[in-house]
């Protein structure tokens, strides 16, 4: 039989309520009075803080609201002259004195704390010599009536020492309107088979293919340019077009000395299988982007036999006279109104055999006078460049045995 606790337990439809457990620590005390006690002193805390902030804060009464009237009042009543008694006669008033004008120096006149160089140093003979300061008496230093505040208005004119010197070489800006040349013939047919890949880069990849009569052939690809950052194909579709107009590139049946890769075309790469047979051999992360993103390519002369200063710098040791033939060639560029911005050995070709041949190649990073302003002090200095790089460095380095300094900068 049950016993009457347990039936009470069963005959209530409420669940029992379990038994609270004491504090380990002290028996006596009933459970959370700890927290109890803890959450009573943070309160008394933070009455006491607020009772002191209310002490500090300034009553507010009839008389600190009027105070700031009577303030001002009284700094009123200072301001006003003084009365003048009648047997004293009429004197001129007593004027406050006018409050104090900052002195603002025009920027243009301002002397600049960093010194401003320009790409041709003037000598110290020609700088203008320092003009002599004036003396000021201190009657005219006093403004007059009828003379404006000073450094009302900004002077009209600028200082003749901040006047541009003449010397120096202005900045390449693009045009507002470009020369158009003849665009490049458009290749929309051009079918070819892979051969080899010649050099593969994140911005493109040359390839050497073989046309349906055996020939050989350059296929330039050039990746899409990213945002923000100059289009190589762009540059370099440019400056053939300059080179191409003024006679400079010229197909390989043309008469007389040439430099320049002859350039067949451009073409756009929207199905590779069409135009480039044996697509499957080439091995890059470009044929990712087809379809939907064409590819654009140029086609180029293919030189036999070719290598670059940079791979074998004795070959200008062996034939001196293909450094006199690169710097004609890169003459002729510039006459083209061509700048060609990258002319390291990497970029300079010499073809070996009965008489060997320079030709420069890559114009990428090319600048053309047809789309920018450039002054002809540029095309100099780059000719003054490439002359120093070759009798300097390139050819003292390989005759040494040394590491040539162009290579040591990672140029």
């Amino acid at each position: 039989m049950p016993s009457a606790k347990r039936q009470r337990n069963t005959s209530t439809d409420a669940p029992a309520t379990p038994a609270k457990r004491r504090c380990l620590a002290n028996p006596g005390v009933p459970p959370n009075a700890s927290r109890s006690r803890k959450r009573a002193r943070e309160n008394d805390e933070a009455s006491a803080i607020t009772a002191g902030l209310d002490a500090k804060r300034p009553r507010r009464t009839a008389r600190n609201e009027a105070a700031p009237t009577r303030r001002s009042e009284r700094l009123r009543l200072r301001a006003l002259p003084l009365p003048i008694p009648a047997s004293q006669g009429s004197p001129a008033p007593t004027l406050p004195a006018p409050p104090r004008q900052r002195c603002r120096v025009p920027k243009a006149s301002r002397p600049s704390s960093k010194p401003r160089f320009s790409s041709v140093s003037p000598a110290v003979s020609d700088l203008p010599a320092a003009p002599a300061a004036p003396s000021v008496s201190a009657a005219s230093s006093l403004p007059s009536s009828s003379s404006p505040p000073p450094c009302s208005s900004p002077p009209s004119s600028p200082p003749p020492d901040t006047a541009p010197d003449p010397r120096s070489v202005p900045p390449i800006v693009p045009r507002a309107a470009p020369t158009r040349y003849a665009h490049l013939p458009p290749l929309s047919d051009f079918t070819c088979t892979f051969e080899r890949e010649l050099h593969s880069s994140p911005a493109g990849a040359v390839l050497l293919v073989s046309l349906p009569d055996s020939s050989l052939r350059l296929l330039k690809i050039y990746a899409p340019a990213p945002d923000g950052q100059r289009d190589i194909f762009n540059a370099e579709y440019t400056a053939y077009t300059a080179l191409l107009h003024h006679g400079v590139c010229l197909p390989p049946t043309a008469p007389g000395k040439r430099f320049v890769p002859y350039c067949y075309g451009g073409l756009a790469l929207r199905h590779l299988r069409r135009n480039l047979q044996r697509a499957a051999a080439w091995k890059s992360p470009l044929k990712k982007l087809l379809p939907r993103t064409p590819l654009l390519a140029l086609v180029l002369e293919y030189i036999p036999n070719s290598t670059t200063v940079a791979a074998d710098p004795a070959q200008l040791l062996r034939h001196p006279h293909l450094v006199d033939e690169l710097l004609e060639g890169i003459d002729k560029v510039h006459a083209a109104g061509v700048m060609h911005e990258d002319p390291l050995p990497r970029n300079m070709v010499i073809q070996s055999g009965e008489t060997p041949a320079a030709w420069w190649v890559d114009f990428g990073s090319a600048l053309t006078d047809s789309c920018w302003h450039i002054d002809p002090r540029y095309f100099e200095g780059e000719l003054c460049r490439v002359k120093d790089d070759l009798l300097e460095d390139v050819i003292p380095s390989e005759r040494e045995g040394r590491t040539p300094e162009w290579c040591i900068m990672g140029l």
